[in-house]
């Protein structure tokens, strides 16, 4: 039990008291999440699009980035390597961007893995904080995270263009919800473990 407790303590110290400083910007992005979700719940074939479309923006700035700096590698065979991968991550994300509807249908399978394996490290993160304030919030949020994983796989392909927008929603809004409680507890701890005793 005192290990247990000394493990706690540990946590709190090194992770949990250094997220105080940014406890203001934990709630903002769970406030953001919470109304951003909940745009996406309205309107879920344009956000799917959106979605795909931002996706492949990143893709393609990646793959930009990647090609200005590999292009300055050493060797003839690391910077062939580099250069076709740097090309291969801006051309997926050109497709993305000018094709988003079947880049919904091929992101809902990937979407879906997703799901399922943040459902299951969420899960275990509940399972190992059962003493926290908010741990039950947490284990929802990974059940719900885990359903709408099997969900898409189940419905994919005819349903890829709406329902990716609405899953991705889904869990923008229970995502922010679990930061917007974070955020206020880790703002209500006191400054020192001093102040408990």
């Amino acid at each position: 039990m005192s290990d247990n407790n000394n493990i706690n303590d540990r946590v709190k110290k090194d992770l949990v008291l250094p997220l105080k400083q940014h406890a203001n910007g934990i709630i903002g992005w769970g406030i953001f999440s919470i109304v951003l979700g909940t745009i996406g719940l309205f309107a879920p074939i344009a956000f799917s699009i959106g979605v795909t479309i931002f996706i492949g923006a990143m893709l393609l700035v990646s793959g930009g980035t990647g090609l200005a700096l590999f292009w300055k590698a050493e060797g003839w065979g690391a910077r062939t390597a580099a250069i076709i991968l740097a090309l291969l991550t801006a051309l997926t994300g050109l497709l993305l961007m000018f094709y988003p509807v079947a880049g919904t249908e091929t992101l809902t399978l990937f979407l879906a893995s997703y799901f399922i394996a943040v459902g299951l490290i969420k899960c275990w993160v509940a399972f190992r904080n059962t003493d926290a304030k908010g741990w039950g919030l947490m284990l929802f949020s990974a059940i719900v995270s885990l359903l709408l994983g099997v969900c898409l796989w189940w419905g994919w392909p005819q349903s890829a263009t709406w329902i990716f927008g609405i899953f991705v929603a889904i869990e923008l809004i229970f995502d922010g919800w679990t930061a917007l409680i974070f955020g206020l507890e880790v703002r209500a701890l006191p400054d020192d473990d001093n102040d408990n005793k």
